[in-house]
C-alpha cells in the first residue's frame, strides 16, 4: 500500500510517447482481500472465530518484526492507526472507492476460503455486496471457496485459475 506522493514522480519509460490515455479500470481480481481492517475483530466474533486465532496467524509480526508500529493493523497500514485521521484509514478501504467513483463496466472476479484466519471471508463479502448494489450482481462473480485459508495453494489451482481465465475473456470481449 502506497499514498498518493509516492512514486508520482518517478516517469514511466517512454511516457512522452504515451500521449492521452485513460486509467479506466475494466476488470478486477481481489484475492483475500481486506476492505476495512478495524472490523476484523467484529467479524471474527460473528464467525465464532475467537481473537487468539487472529493473533496466532499474525504471531510473527511482533518485537522486531513489527518494525516500530504500534500493533498489528498499524503494521499493515505502515502507519501508526491511532496518528491516522478518518480520511486516510477510509481511502484504505476498497468500498470507499466503490461508493466514491463511477465504476459503469467495472468487472470484478472476487475469490476467498471460508477458513481463512488472516483476513475474515466476510470482508470479501462485503465487497461483492457493494460493488453487485453499484454496477449490478452480473458483473461480481464472487467464489467462496469451503476449507482453504489465506493463500492456500488450491486457490491457484488450474481449474480455478482456468474460471478466471474464462471469465476475463468473456467480460473484456464487452
Amino acid at each position: 500500500m502506497t499514498n498518493e506522493e509516492e512514486f508520482n514522480d518517478i516517469p514511466f519509460i517512454d511516457q512522452d510517447m504515451l500521449g492521452n490515455f485513460s486509467s479506466k479500470v475494466d476488470l478486477l481480481v481481489d484475492y483475500y482481500g481486506v476492505c476495512d481492517q478495524l472490523s476484523t475483530a467484529e467479524q471474527w466474533k460473528e464467525l465464532g472465530i475467537p481473537d487468539v486465532v487472529f493473533d496466532i496467524a499474525n504471531g510473527w509480526i511482533e518485537g522486531e518484526n513489527l518494525q516500530g508500529f504500534e500493533d498489528i493493523h498499524s503494521f499493515w497500514f505502515r502507519k501508526n492507526v491511532t496518528e491516522m485521521t478518518k480520511e486516510e484509514y477510509d481511502r484504505t478501504n476498497p468500498v470507499y472507492y466503490v461508493e466514491k467513483n463511477d465504476l459503469e463496466g467495472l468487472s470484478t472476479w472476487i475469490i476467498h476460503g471460508d477458513c481463512d484466519i488472516t483476513v475474515p471471508y466476510l470482508q470479501s463479502s462485503v465487497l461483492a455486496e457493494k460493488l453487485s448494489e453499484k454496477n449490478g450482481a452480473e458483473s461480481v462473480r464472487y467464489h467462496l471457496i469451503p476449507g482453504m485459508g489465506h493463500a492456500s495453494d488450491p486457490l491457484y489451482s488450474d481449474a480455478l485459475l482456468g474460471e478466471l481465465d474464462a471469465f476475463m475473456q468473456e467480460k473484456l470481449k464487452q
